[in-house]
């Protein structure tokens, strides 16, 4: 088939170009502000004295929250350049290969971490008494550096890829060889092992503890741990169904990119970025509305946020009151003065 024989939907061009500038405008303005907002705040909560009980937890928690803080404002920045028609990722060919190899880092960066979390969890609940080398900081930083160095070396074929133009659209690809190294590996890295390793640590974890619930809440300290336990579960759960449109877009990608007769096609293309941004959306909002899910599921987050947002309630009321105070004085000293 040859790009004469292509018959383009124009008005679903126009429609799909309109929707993901006014979609990816909004998103980027009014709700991923807020995303990062929340974020640094549990940075914050994270870091108070409840949760160095706790120090792994608290330490995973706080990586977590920091990396959704980067990606989300990464995410803003191209995003909003691109609305501006500055595409930072398609000016060179090593804008291409940065923006690639960054962007595709930290997304890998997330699953993992979560898998990291998740096995902390299945470790001690497993066995409780017998490992301890997972709350050792030390070792589990070491641990999240040897993940991050793999991911790195993995992305290296991103340094292979360059700008290329095709029916007037600009996009990142790369030659034959290096193109199947970085599919299969993005695919790996990203979905296929972390997912695979995750939902089976989910139903490890799920049938433990429901078979060990008395046992963990008869011992406060171990009530603690199950919290943290519970929480794991949810945000595995809840991270699965937010990656999982996107984990199908990665395949719909590597069939288009593999496909020539498809690149010819604006309304294919167009089609293949829509789905990009809304699945890339659904992580956002996932990451973004951690805080929330946080507070949902987490008991003893819960409770630093009240205490938080108690203390600054109670802080605004005692300066309300002197303001009133100090304006009441004012006042009589001057009804005083003019007697």
């Amino acid at each position: 088939m040859n790009s004469t024989s292509l018959i383009e939907d124009y008005d679903y061009i126009k429609w799909a170009n309109n929707l993901i500038k006014s979609f990816s405008f909004y998103v980027t303005t009014i709700f991923l502000p807020i995303g990062v907002i929340l974020n640094l705040f549990e940075v914050y909560i994270f870091n108070r004295k409840k949760f160095k009980k706790n120090l792994t937890m608290g330490f995973y928690f706080t990586i977590n929250s920091i990396l959704n803080a980067i990606v989300i404002s990464l995410f803003m920045f191209v995003t909003l350049t691109s609305i501006h028609g500055l595409r930072l990722n398609l000016e060179s060919d090593w804008g291409c290969r940065i923006y690639l190899f960054v962007l595709r880092t930290l997304y890998q960066v997330s699953p993992w971490l979560q898998v990291a979390t998740t096995a902390d969890r299945v470790l001690f609940v497993l066995f409780t008494n017998k490992f301890n080398f997972q709350k050792n900081l030390k070792i589990v930083s070491l641990i999240l550096i040897g993940i991050l160095s793999v991911l790195v070396m993995a992305n290296i074929p991103s340094f292979w890829f360059y700008v290329s133009t095709s029916n007037r659209i600009k996009y990142c690809t790369a030659d034959e060889t290096p193109l199947i190294i970085r599919d299969i590996l993005n695919i790996a890295l990203r979905t296929v092992i972390p997912f695979v390793l995750m939902f089976l640590m989910e139903i490890i974890l799920i049938i433990k503890i429901l078979k060990s619930r008395n046992k963990f809440t008869k011992n406060k300290k171990m009530l603690r741990e199950f919290k943290f336990s519970f929480t794991v579960i949810m945000l595995s759960l809840l991270f699965l169904i937010a990656y999982t449109p996107n984990m199908i877009y990665v395949i719909m990608a590597n069939i288009y990119q593999n496909n020539p007769t498809a690149k010819q096609s604006t309304t294919y293309t167009l089609f293949i970025y829509l789905v990009e941004v809304t699945t890339s959306a659904t992580i956002h909002f996932y990451n973004a509305c951690n805080f929330f899910i946080q507070l949902a599921f987490n008991t003893i987050f819960r409770g630093e946020v009240v205490k938080v947002l108690s203390f600054i309630f109670k802080r605004s009321q005692v300066n309300e009151n002197k303001s009133s105070t100090i304006g009441t004085l004012a006042k009589v000293k001057t009804q005083t003065s003019s007697i």
